[in-house]
Formats: C-alpha cells, structure tokens, sequence
C-alpha cells in the first residue's frame, strides 16, 4: 500500500485570464469510436514500446471524428520563441473552461537554434506540446540514427519562465500521410505500388518529416485513451466491465506524459554531431509516446493504473490517496510512476 499526498500552498499565483481573441477550430462530433475491440489492443500492442512506425500518421485521418480533442499545427511569420505569450494563455484558457478538451500543440522546428527555440502556444501550461525523435522502417532516409534519438530540427526549451519544454517526443521523421489529389477520384494509393522515399511523393502518399507530423501521432493516441475510458476498459482493461468515464484533457495529459519512455541515444545536433540527451530534459522531457506503458490490457501492456480525475485540492488542504500495487497480470515494471 503506498500513500500519496498531494497539496498546495496557502499562496498562489494567480495570472489575470482574457477571454478567447482567437477562434478555435473545435469541435464535438456525435460519437462514433475510432477501433473495434481486436484492433485497440493490436495497436496498443504493436506501436506501444517504440512508436516508431512511418505509417502511424494516418490516425490522423480519424481524429477529428470522435474525441473532443484539437491538434494544431501551424507556422507563424513571426515566430514568438519561448514566450507565454497571450495566444499561449488563450489555449490555457480555453482548456480551462473546457476541462474535456486536451489541446495538443507542435513544438516547432527551430531545434538547430539551440535552447529556447519552442514557440508560441506550445508555451502554454495545460496544452500538451510535442516534439520529434527519428524513425525506422523502409522509408527512412540513408544515414538516419534510429528511434532513440531526438531529431536536429524539433525545438527545445526552456520557455523563458524556466518551464521544461517539449512535454513528450513522437516519431516526427519520414512519417507517410495522405496527399491531397484535388483532381482525382478514388484511391489515393500509389499506382506502382512504391511507398515514396523519405520527404518524397508518389501518387496519394507524402513523406514528410517536422513536428506537425508527430503531433498527429499524439493526438490519435489520445483519441484511443479517451475511447479507453468511454468504453468501460478502466480499471480492469476489459471493455464493457466497468462503469464509462469521461476522462478530462488534464487526465489525457496526464496519462501520455506518464506512460512516455526516455530517449537513450542522444539529440540528432545537424552537422555538430550528437549530443546526450537526459530524461526530463529541455529535449525529450518525459520522453516518447509509448502506450503500452500508459494503459492497461490484462497480459498486454506494462503497467497497472489507477488514476484520479477532476480532484479539488484547496490552497492550504493535502489530499491523501491510498494506492495498492498490483504486479499481477502483465505489470513488468519495478517503479511507481505518478504524473499530477
């Protein structure tokens, strides 16, 4: 039995919030689930340790369909690097007043500027920003170093109120999407039947590499956490066996972050070489996606879970949680891990 005791200080800081000066593409589609029963589990299976597979963004087709969630992905002309700028606190905002909505952001790709390269709003302090690690597969460019190493371009932090920044790293190089043919009708795949070489094209299929393509990745993984939930897999792992919850984006956060595994080879530096790279550094942060290690299937991922959503702790008040740890069933880990 472990306790854990969570609570805060009797003075805050508290930050004067504007209302949304920005329109959000948000949306709430009536629900229709993203993976039949066989097919969460094959997926939390196969692209849970290493989520490193290029073909992976094409979740990102589905994501819009059922969850309340939002991935942004965007350049701006004048990038506002590091800040927690009012864009950053209007996504902090709106996630606020939508405790449901997880908003996830990338990261940027000004990593070959060093330090402090993240930008605007992927500052903010409740959406999830993401970076981009390397991938493997037949697609991926000559010379590249592999899954465990965080790619040149992925921007870092900190921000410049000493925040740790990205929050966690998804596959981000030579990832294949769909490429629009405006003037063709019916299947998009390539006539040869070639996948495209890396940041190549073929037919309906691009190759492109950044953190706007590993973004896409969190936010379809965030799709199934949510279905998890919806779909009474928690806590059991079994679908249909407990009552549905409706998880918030905080808990979504929460879980992504938690589950994450560190990097080990080292940040990808461009023509400087390889640097080491640390866990909870301004690089990889909590590491990458990995849910085999953030949900739990009886005898099919790494972890038990117990979690605790939408908790009020008073300025002054400690809350204490009793947690039993359960090695049985698939649990391969030696560690607690807690994630508020």
């Amino acid at each position: 039995m472990v306790q854990l005791m969570v609570s805060l200080p009797r003075q805050r800081l508290h930050l004067q919030m504007s209302g949304m000066r920005q329109v959000l593409l948000c949306y709430r589609v009536t629900t229709r689930y993203l993976a039949q029963d066989d097919q969460m589990q094959k997926f939390i299976q196969y692209h849970g340790a290493q989520a490193c597979c290029s073909h992976i963004s094409s979740i990102h087709l589905v994501v819009s369909v059922d969850f309340v969630s939002h991935e942004t992905s965007f350049a701006l002309l004048a990038p506002e690097f590091d800040f927690y700028t009012a864009q950053a606190r209007n996504f902090d905002q709106f996630m606020y007043e939508n405790d449901d909505f997880l908003i996830l952001v990338a990261a940027g790709n000004s990593g070959e500027a060093g330090s402090n390269s993240v930008g605007s709003p992927a500052t903010g302090k409740n959406v999830l920003s993401v970076g981009a690690h390397h991938s493997s597969g037949s697609s991926n460019p000559r010379g590249s170093l592999g899954p465990s190493y965080v790619s040149s371009f992925s921007s870092r932090g900190p921000t410049s109120d000493g925040r740790t920044k990205p929050d966690i790293v998804a596959v981000g190089q030579s990832v294949l999407s769909a490429g629009a043919l405006p003037d063709s009708v019916g299947e998009c795949d390539p006539s040869n039947g070639k996948i495209p070489d890396a940041n190549g094209k073929n037919d309906g299929l691009l190759s492109l590499q950044g953190t706007s393509m590993a973004t896409p990745v969190v936010a379809g993984t965030a799709a199934l956490i949510r279905q998890y939930f919806e779909e009474g897999y928690y806590p059991t792992g079994v679908k249909g066996e407990n009552a549905a919850l409706s998880p918030s984006g905080a808990l979504m956060k929460a879980i992504l972050m938690n589950g994450a595994q560190f990097l080990t080879g080292g940040v990808d530096n461009g023509a400087r070489g390889v640097s080491s790279v640390e866990p909870y550094d301004n690089n990889q942060n909590f590491g990458h996606l990995s849910l085999q290690n953030s949900l739990y299937l009886p005898g099919k991922t790494n972890v038990q879970l117990t979690v605790f959503d939408r908790e009020v702790v008073n300025d002054g008040q400690s809350n204490t949680y009793e947690v039993t740890i359960d090695a049985s069933n698939g649990c391969t880990s030696d560690n607690l891990s807690v994630t508020l």
